[in-house]
């Protein structure tokens, strides 16, 4: 509220219909989805306002998502994402008989380098130029996610990251604007990474933030020094089942703690995360005071012997602080 901006959180790190509801409590106005079958669930449950950020070309399954808002009473919004003409065809094609001013976010490559167009690419302005003529879809605004920042070094350069961010997106906004300003109403910003909201200082121009982590939090915002250890909202406690010389075996593995290093596979870490003994836990304080989770199979988890195990023995009990959220809540 402070920063004028609207929050509507990425739900793929919780996929939760009550974790949802207590966001919108707190001022949330919708909900962001990757995958098509996350905006059914949500449209179908209450959700009033869905942007899809990830790019679809499929037909079908934007005629799905259009015909559950049509169905549901509650939802009057359904945004979609595109980076290319071949997208925007597939959006106009499902949308050849649905009702007008259905609103297309254009994704802008912020440094990610996965989705998007980088600013100055000609490709923006020529899928615009089809916006603005086209009858049922509208150029709602560009659309962008740091994810780099998930490997920055620290919080500085994650802010770095988020300003960077910011004057990209409104320098692409101002360019459309000066374009096509007799045909467009308004081109909003959206942005959105748990790492550069928690970090960004600088709000102008910025119309919705997007995270998704912040929810629970995990070691990534602690390592950069953006959450204190008790805001982490989530973590896994676990079994000691096996102990030799290198490594204390827990019963959690890839399947729940989930092999990915962060965020696009970029944590600037080379860990799984940090278990602390149960007995005694008093906060997740210091990697220093636990153990590293160094490697993952599917049911077992490998804890490096240090200083910090001491005595485990087989049946002792461990909690473990996620490396990374986002596939734990939904895969175990």
């Amino acid at each position: 509220d402070r920063a004028g901006c609207a929050l509507r959180p990425h739900v793929k790190t919780h996929k939760c219909l009550e974790v949802s509801a207590m966001q919108h409590a707190h001022g949330a106005v919708g909900v962001t989805c990757a995958k098509p079958h996350e905006a059914l669930t949500f449209i179908r449950n209450g959700a009033r306002s869905v942007t899809l950020a990830y790019p679809l070309v499929h037909p079908e399954a934007v005629q799905a998502i259009l015909s559950a808002s049509e169905q549901a009473d509650t939802c009057d919004h359904v945004g979609f994402t595109v980076d290319s003409l071949q997208g925007l065809a597939s959006l106009s094609a499902a949308t050849r008989h649905a009702a007008s001013g259905i609103p297309v976010w254009i994704k802008i490559d912020v440094g990610l380098h996965r989705c998007g167009l980088l600013p100055g690419d000609s490709m923006i302005d020529r899928i615009a130029e089809q916006l603005v003529v086209e009858e049922r879809l509208e150029l709602h605004g560009i659309l962008s996610h740091a994810g780099q920042s998930y490997s920055a070094a620290d919080g500085a350069e994650c802010a770095q990251i988020a300003e960077e961010e910011r004057i990209a997106m409104v320098q692409v906004k101002q360019q459309l604007v000066d374009r096509f300003e007799d045909r467009l109403t308004e081109v909003k910003v959206s942005v959105g990474a748990t790492p550069t909201e928690l970090a960004r200082r600088n709000y102008e121009g910025i119309d919705e933030i997007r995270p998704g982590n912040y929810v629970f939090m995990d070691h990534t915002p602690l390592r950069l020094g953006l959450a204190s250890p008790e805001e982490i909202g989530l973590s896994v406690m676990a079994t000691v089942v096996s102990v030799n010389d290198q490594y204390v075996i827990i019963d959690a593995g890839s399947k729940v703690l989930s092999s990915d290093k962060g965020a696009h596979g970029s944590s600037g870490t080379s860990t799984y995360g940090t278990a602390f003994r149960v007995e005694g836990f008093d906060g997740f304080e210091s990697d220093d005071s636990g153990l590293i989770v160094a490697s993952l199979s599917e049911e077992h988890g490998w804890l490096r012997r240090g200083r910090a195990s001491g005595e485990m023995e087989v049946g002792d009990r461990v909690i473990v602080c996620l490396l990374y959220t986002s596939p734990s809540p939904r895969d175990s």
